[in-house]
């Protein structure tokens, strides 16, 4: 069986521009313009205004929100908003503004129980628009979050035809040749063109991760993990990748420090709390084995 650093969906939202991991942070007023908490209030008040079918009011919100403080939430709502007022190259933009910003993000909420429901929207804008390479790689994305990984090589491959230097379809046509055919060279191909293209994409680094883990080769496995928890400093599963790296290389002090990290960040985070469970068992244990003076 191929070693896997993640497993499923992982839980732990973090917007990486602040130190809190919450969306609807409270923000101390840095000039007449910027009321405590009004960051906070802005996208909740334009996802109520989507929500009534106000989608201009609700843009405005969003837009207010972001020449504020930009934050994943905001964008990846402005980004839905757009798309509901057929402005589908701008919401384009902000969606990948908000992935960069929290790369467990997709073209809709959280949770794989959405992703048919964004593939149907997916493939009824590729019906108006078929010749658009990065809603083909969408798409492909969304059929890893499916876990449909052949269906997603067919659409990325689309996708790099029309699109030939979009890094993200590359780091995702990497994500599916490591479920069909493991760490392959091909895999890593596509991962090493995907970083040159786009040093700063994190979920690429943490794709080579995943790769070099599978391998065995877990000082590479660490080393990339460092680069994407450079780039997203606030993703819980980036710390139980790395805590589970440090295990294969015996450092046992710094993956505890790790999981710790993605407690504050994520409370409840299952896989974390039951490897930091099992870890500090096991220590409690050695404990009362050693001898005694």
């Amino acid at each position: 069986m191929r070693r896997v650093l993640v497993r499923g969906e992982t839980p732990g939202y973090a917007d990486n521009h602040g130190r809190s991991p919450r969306w609807a942070r409270t923000t101390t007023a840095t000039s007449p313009a910027r009321l405590p908490g009004e960051t906070g209030t802005l996208p909740v008040l334009g996802g109520l205004r989507a929500r009534q079918g106000r989608s201009k009011e609700a843009l405005e919100d969003f837009s207010r929100s972001l020449r504020l403080q930009p934050t994943a939430r905001a964008y990846h709502e402005r980004a839905r908003t757009r798309r509901s007022l057929g402005d589908l190259e701008a919401s384009l933009d902000d969606l990948e503004a908000a992935v960069r910003l929290n790369p467990q993000l997709s073209w809709g909420p959280a949770g794989s129980g959405w992703a048919e429901a964004w593939l149907a929207e997916i493939d009824a804008a590729l019906e108006r628009d078929p010749r658009n390479g990065r809603l083909w790689a969408w798409r492909g994305d969304c059929l890893l979050q499916l876990g449909r990984p052949k269906l997603a090589r067919a659409s990325l491959d689309r996708a790099l035809r029309r699109a030939p230097r979009f890094a993200w379809a590359l780091a995702w046509r990497a994500q599916a040749r490591l479920a069909l055919e493991g760490p392959s060279a091909a895999f890593f191909g596509d991962l090493e063109r995907a970083r040159r293209l786009d040093p700063a994409y994190a979920r690429s680094h943490w794709l080579a991760a995943e790769g070099h883990f599978a391998k065995a080769e877990f000082a590479g496995a660490g080393r990339a993990l460092d680069r994407a928890l450079r780039l997203s400093p606030y993703t819980a599963p980036l710390y139980v990748a790395r805590a589970k790296v440090r295990l294969a290389l015996e450092d046992r002090p710094r993956a505890l420090r790790d999981l710790a990290v993605a407690l504050r960040l994520c409370p409840v985070f299952p896989e974390a709390e039951a490897l930091r469970a099992r870890l500090l068992d096991e220590q409690a244990l050695k404990a009362v084995r050693a001898p005694h003076p």
